[in-house]
């Protein structure tokens, strides 16, 4: 029995569906974003040894999960979180500029509040997450009922994966 030949539009229509499979997973979605901005490099997907970066994030934010009553709210928290958890990467003496221009884009009046939150996650960061150095380079927040998932694209860490277990 031959096989019964596709129209363009039809051709058209399964290719979309299987690339819509293929990115409906957040880490690919993450991946393909990375690599429409023209970033060209190699991705490696949980390396054996190595925790997953969305867990350990998930873990640094346990204190905060109570404050999210939405998802414009989850995002912030997390956006916040991302940018202090990198802020505490940098050396302590190139942070202060770093975080002026970070805080440019708020109004006035929530700049006070937002060193103060940033300040306390950099020190979570410091105290508790401290061995692990890697920076996070995109993530994406997703509501799945009553909880929220998110997935972490970040750098590989400079020690070896084993001693980050």
């Amino acid at each position: 029995m031959a096989k019964k030949k596709l129209s363009r539009d039809q051709k058209r229509k399964q290719k979309k569906q299987r690339r819509a499979r293929r990115l409906s997973s957040p880490s690919q979605r993450l991946i393909e974003r990375m690599r429409r901005k023209g970033t060209e490099v190699k991705f490696v997907r949980n390396p054996r040894g190595m925790r997953k970066m969305s867990e350990v994030l998930h873990e640094f934010l346990a204190p905060y999960w109570d404050i999210p009553e939405d998802e414009e709210t989850m995002k912030k928290l997390i956006a916040t979180a991302v940018t202090a958890w990198n802020l505490a990467l940098l050396p302590e003496s190139e942070r202060p500029r770093h975080l002026v221009k970070l805080a440019k884009v708020l109004p006035r009046e929530l700049r006070e509040d937002f060193y103060a939150i940033i300040g306390e996650l950099v020190e979570r960061k410091e105290k508790y997450f401290a061995r692990y150095d890697r920076v996070i380079v995109d993530y994406e927040v997703v509501e799945r009922g009553d909880t929220w998932n998110f997935s972490v694209l970040s750098t590989l860490p400079s020690q070896k994966p084993d001693e980050e277990a």
